[in-house]
C-alpha cells in the first residue's frame, strides 16, 4: 500500500462499538460456555438488566465477532494407510453392485412381453 495511504489511515481515529451488546460481550460468552440458548441470552438480559434484545441479535453478535478472530488453523493432512495386497482384500470384497447398463432391461424382450400381456388381457375378456 502507499506511504501516504497508509499514514492517513494510521492517522484515523478508532470509532466505538455501535453495539450495545458490546459492553456484555464476556457476559454473552460466559452464557454460551455454559451452552446457554440464544433465547436464555436474550431472556436474561431483559430480566437481569433491563435490555431488550431479539435472540437473534445476540446470534449475529457473537457470529460477527467470530469473523473478526483469528481463521482457525487448517488441520494437517495425513495419507490414509495402504490397503493390503489384493489376495488377502479377495475374501472381505463384496460383489461388485450392478451398474446401470446391467439394470437395462432388454427393450425388445420387454415389448414381447408387454405384447404377450395385452393378448392375454383380450383373450380374457372375449371369454367372459
Amino acid at each position: 500500500m502507499d506511504q501516504h495511504i497508509r499514514r492517513l489511515l494510521d492517522d484515523l481515529p478508532r470509532k466505538p462499538f455501535r453495539s450495545k451488546l458490546e459492553p456484555h460481550r464476556e457476559l454473552i460468552c460466559e452464557l454460551r460456555r455454559k451452552r446457554h440458548t440464544y433465547q436464555e441470552i436474550a431472556r436474561f438480559f431483559g430480566s437481569h438488566l433491563s435490555l431488550r434484545v431479539a435472540p437473534s441479535t445476540v446470534h449475529n453478535f457473537l457470529k460477527v465477532r467470530s469473523l473478526l478472530r483469528e481463521p482457525l488453523s487448517v488441520p494437517s493432512f495425513s495419507p490414509p494407510e495402504p490397503c493390503p495386497p489384493p489376495a488377502a482384500n479377495q475374501a472381505l470384497a463384496a460383489p461388485p453392485s450392478p451398474t446401470k447398463r446391467d439394470r437395462r432391461v432388454d427393450k425388445p424382450a420387454a415389448a414381447l412381453v408387454l405384447r404377450s400381456v395385452r393378448v392375454l388381457i383380450r383373450f380374457l375378456r372375449t371369454a367372459n
